[in-house]
C-alpha cells in the first residue's frame, strides 16, 4: 500500500519541432509521498528510438537534461516514473525532429546575358528526407551588394553593362531553413 509518484514534464511542450542534431532540453518534476525524489527511477522512451535516457531527478525532484540523439521524424515520447515499491506514473508528449532540406542546384539564364535580358534564377533538386514540401527564397546581389529583389527574376531595367549579379537561393521545409546555394 502506497501512493504512486507525481510526474510533471514542463519542457519540451507537446508538438514542438526541433532540428535534427540539436539538443532537446527535457525538464520537469517528480515527487512521491513515500520516497526521496532521487530514488524514483525514470525511463524516457521514444516510439522511434526506444529508451533514450534513464536520467532521474535531483533530491528536490527537479528533472533537467538535454539529449541530441533522437532520430528524425515524429516521436511519441513517454516518461515512466517508478518508485521503490513499484508504483508508477507516466506522461507523454509528441516531438517532431526535423531534418533540414538539402541545398538546391541553381542556374541563372540567359548565359551570357546582356542589358536587354531579364535574369531568371532556376532552383531545382532540393529534397527533404522528412517528406516535407521544400520552398525556395531568393536574394539577389548586385556587384556584391544586397538588392531589394527577392523573387526568381530580376527585370532587365534593373541591370546595366559590366555589373555582376549573384543570386542566393535558400530552402525551407516549413520548419527550418536548409543550406543555401549561390
Amino acid at each position: 500500500i502506497g501512493t504512486p509518484p507525481q510526474l510533471t514534464i514542463t519542457a519540451p511542450t507537446d508538438g514542438e519541432v526541433y532540428t535534427y542534431g540539436a539538443a532537446v532540453s527535457f525538464q520537469g518534476t517528480v515527487s512521491d509521498a513515500d520516497d526521496i525524489a532521487s530514488d524514483i527511477a525514470l525511463s524516457w522512451n521514444s516510439d522511434v528510438d526506444g529508451e533514450f535516457s534513464t536520467q532521474g531527478s535531483d533530491s528536490n525532484g527537479n528533472i533537467s537534461f538535454a539529449d541530441s540523439s533522437l532520430s528524425s521524424g515524429s516521436h511519441n515520447i513517454s516518461v515512466i516514473a517508478t518508485d521503490t515499491t513499484g508504483l508508477t506514473a507516466s506522461t507523454s508528449l509528441v516531438l517532431q525532429i526535423n531534418t533540414a532540406p538539402t541545398a538546391p542546384s541553381v542556374t541563372i539564364t540567359p548565359d551570357p546575358a546582356d542589358t536587354s535580358d531579364d535574369l531568371v534564377a532556376t532552383a531545382t533538386g532540393s529534397s527533404d528526407v522528412d517528406g516535407d514540401t521544400v520552398s525556395y527564397s531568393y536574394a539577389w546581389l548586385q556587384n556584391g551588394n544586397a538588392t531589394s529583389y527577392n523573387v526568381a527574376t530580376v527585370p532587365n531595367t534593373a541591370t546595366a553593362a559590366r555589373e555582376i549579379w549573384t543570386v542566393q537561393v535558400n530552402t525551407n521545409d516549413g520548419y527550418t531553413d536548409g543550406t543555401s546555394t549561390e
